[in-house]
């Protein structure tokens, strides 16, 4: 319970940090370079934007067999890309629940926009778990602003010795 509660302060803190940081800088439209400059320098860079997430903490919500404990700390990083306002696809690494270290690539699809809330499902494979490659897939909630966004995912248990959890992710576009 304590995992949860600090999930949900942090998302608060960051989400209000993020809102606070977007007001008071400039806009995309003040800082971004010519359109014509952008396409000429990378003519092989399809429009849309990146981003680097910082994975952090997550919350199980079952006990783990033989009296271990889930490791809740799941430090790692990814990137994602932004092909259009509700389909991007992610990658990266983290410190798993079962305390290994991870890879992961997965497709995101948002198609509920409230503002600048978006939610939708995610699915991919991630590894080293019970298997050496394992499906990954569940919802997600995402505010994203004009820099910064604070991913909240949350996925069912889909095998014997694994367990339903939410997690946490901060990102940063770049």
């Amino acid at each position: 319970m304590k995992s949860l509660k600090a999930l949900a302060g942090l998302t608060i803190v960051f989400a209000c940090s993020a809102a606070r940081a977007d007001e008071a800088s400039p806009t995309a439209a003040e800082t971004a370079p010519p359109a014509e400059a952008t396409q000429s320098s990378q003519p092989w860079l399809p429009a849309g934007a990146w981003h680097i997430n910082l994975h952090t903490v997550s919350h199980h919500f079952s006990e783990r067999q033989h009296g271990k404990t889930w490791n809740e700390d799941n430090l790692g990083l990814g990137i994602r890309r932004e092909f259009s306002s509700d389909f991007s696809v992610q990658a990266g690494f983290y410190r798993n629940s079962i305390d290994r270290w991870s890879t992961y690539a997965i497709g995101e699809y948002t198609p509920l926009a409230f503002g600048s809330f978006h939610s939708g499902v995610y699915a991919g494979l991630r590894t080293n778990y019970s298997r050496p490659v394992m499906a990954a897939a569940g919802a997600l909630v995402r505010w994203q602003g004009e820099r910064y966004s604070v991913t909240v995912r949350a996925a069912p248990k889909i095998c014997g010795q694994c367990s339903a959890f939410i997690a946490l992710e901060l990102g940063w576009k770049l």
